[in-house]
Order: structure tokens, then sequence, then C-alpha cells
């Protein structure tokens, strides 16, 4: 995979996307491992009204303000939201932790495609009602930042 200047954005978002399907399972305290059922760009349109439902992931598409750079250059200051909705806070909690781990561990890999400086800029969680079922969500938003060259035009 590579980032390219003219589909920077669904690039950044595969890339992202692409990284969360290594995160598949965790173990709670109970010693039950719930198993990712999806991951989407958005919340299902289906309705998703059964408990098995749950856990899944949404990649959000990022936001990629550009500023000029340099002469030559533009600097994308995006950033991206993941949210995890689960059945069980503990358990949006535990897919977000290992997201994160996810995210850090291989900086490497999207320092590669040329996202640096990935950083965690905010997490949140929150609770709400879908129905006869109890939904908890927990969201990370990286920032990371991204270059290309310009187009010159004379």
């Amino acid at each position: 995979m590579t980032i390219s200047k003219a589909t920077f954005l669904p690039d950044i978002w595969e890339a992202f996307y692409d990284r969360m399907s290594s995160v598949t399972t965790v173990t709670l305290d109970d010693t039950t491992t719930p198993t990712i059922q999806t991951r989407t760009s958005s919340f299902p349109d289906r309705e998703q009204d059964s408990k098995s439902d749950y856990p899944l992931i949404v990649v959000n598409s990022p936001s990629c303000p550009t500023a000029p750079f340099t002469f030559g250059k533009t600097e994308v200051e995006g950033t991206i939201r993941i949210e995890v909705f689960a059945t069980k806070k503990e358990t949006s909690d535990m897919f977000l932790a290992e997201i994160m781990d996810k995210i850090e561990t291989y900086k490497d890999d999207f320092a590669t495609l040329g996202l640096k400086r990935i950083e965690i800029d905010s997490t949140d969680s929150d609770m709400f009602m879908r129905g006869d079922i109890k939904l908890h969500v927990g969201a990370v938003v990286f920032g990371f930042k991204y270059k290309y060259s310009k187009t010159r035009a004379w």
C-alpha cells in the first residue's frame, strides 16, 4: 500500500483500517473472549438488534486539513477517530486499549507510508440504548502528519 497525493484521504483511512484487522479478541476479567463482529467505516445502516452483533469497530473518515509547509510541500495535519461499540464497558475499554497498542506498536509501518507523528489526541466514552441493548462506546482520536509535493502551476 502507498499513500498518494491524489488519493491521500482514502489511503490514510485504509492504512488505519488495515491495522484494525489485527484487533480481533480481548480477554476480560471473567475470562470471556469477545470477538469483533464487524469492522466498518461508519455505524452499520442495518439494525444491529442482537447482542451477538457486537462488539464492532468503526474507523471514521479522517479529517485532513492542509497548509503550506515549504515552497514545494504541503502538510496535512489530520485526525482520525476510531470507535468501539460493545455491550459491556469492560469490552469497549479493553478493545480501545488494544487499538491504541496496535497503532503505537506499528508506528514504523505508518512512517514508511509517510504518516508521521501519530499521537493520541483524545479519548472518550459514552453509553446509549439501541432498542433493548445498552451500548458502551469507547473512542480514540489519533493525530498525524503527512507531507506531499505541491503541484506546480505557473
